[in-house]
């Protein structure tokens, strides 16, 4: 079971970089026990490949089309267990 970070430990860890966020993240954006994102409407996951036992960690890895399928929604419901990736957007999303 995870944790939840007070402001003060959120504040913290990110200022250390244990907490990374690219783009960064204004200090308005830093809540009580939450960080404000902003995000766009493309959501990238793995695509179904049982095949794929390791994957190394490269520039050209989030390239490949084969690996990866790509989503443009306007509500997405992360799944347990799922690994997304979500671009950032210049305009303030509602959560």
């Amino acid at each position: 079971m995870g944790s939840v970070l007070s402001h003060k430990d959120l504040v913290k860890r990110i200022a250390d970089n244990s907490i990374v966020f690219t783009p960064s993240v204004s200090p308005k954006a830093i809540k009580q026990v939450s960080v404000d994102l902003r995000i766009d409407r493309v959501y990238t996951t793995f695509k179904e490949k049982p095949h794929i036992g390791s994957i190394r960690l490269t520039e050209s890895l989030f390239e490949d089309a084969d690996l990866w399928e790509n989503e443009t929604e306007d509500i997405y419901i992360l799944k347990q267990d799922n690994f997304v990736l979500v671009a950032c957007s210049p305009m303030p999303v509602r959560l």
